[in-house]
């Protein structure tokens, strides 16, 4: 058990410096890019990116552009709607946000010990989704042939039957389990021992 454990964590670090390395390259191709448009820009007499169109503005060159019905001028188009430079800047500060996550020595032991339970409880949690899988392809089943029954009666609004305004309508899935319930009990379709029994996992 502890050797698994030894092995898991030590996989797990690997794969969070894997992804600090991942991160830690594009943060300075970022820095990189950024400082070269920088430079560009005083080169150029500090001109930088094109300034941005604010909401009114660019909803009124749009107004324009369909007015002329394709036969807008250049001076219509419109730029991006946040420059280069702030997008980088955007993920840059979203990189050096997760970097200072994964620098935190509790993430490697808090992923390994995920890693680690998942791995102890994978084939509990593969019977739970086969039989809420099954479960729910066997609802459905049933909701047809309630609905087929329906469908066979000559006039449905003459009888009474149980539960009639629970089942055979609108899928049971949009119905509050607790609604159906209580009708199931109040009109003796279960009983509390069965509802405990089919509580059980």
């Amino acid at each position: 058990m502890a050797t698994k454990n030894t092995e898991i964590h030590a996989l797990t670090t690997a794969e969070i410096g894997r992804q600090v390395k991942i991160h830690s390259d594009r943060s300075r191709q970022i820095i990189n890019e950024r400082a070269a448009m920088y430079a560009n820009a005083l080169k150029n007499g500090g001109g930088g990116d094109t300034p941005i169109v604010d909401a009114d503005e660019r909803a009124a060159r749009e107004h324009a552009k369909s007015l002329l019905n394709g036969s807008a001028p250049e001076s219509l188009s419109l730029p991006p709607e946040i420059t280069r430079d702030r997008m980088l800047l955007r993920e840059q500060r979203g990189i050096e946000i997760v970097l200072k996550i994964l620098a935190d020595k509790g993430v490697a032991a808090r992923a390994s010990e995920a890693v680690f339970w998942a791995e102890e409880h994978s084939s509990q949690w593969r019977a739970l989704c086969r039989d809420v899988t099954l479960t729910a392809i066997k609802l459905d089943a049933l909701e047809r042939a309630t609905q087929e029954m329906i469908g066979q009666c000559p006039d449905i609004f003459a009888v009474n039957l149980p539960m009639g305004r629970f089942v055979g309508g609108r899928a049971i899935s949009e119905k509050p389990i607790g609604d159906l319930t209580d009708a199931a009990l109040a009109e003796g379709v279960v009983t509390q021992a069965e509802i405990r029994k089919a509580q059980t996992c």
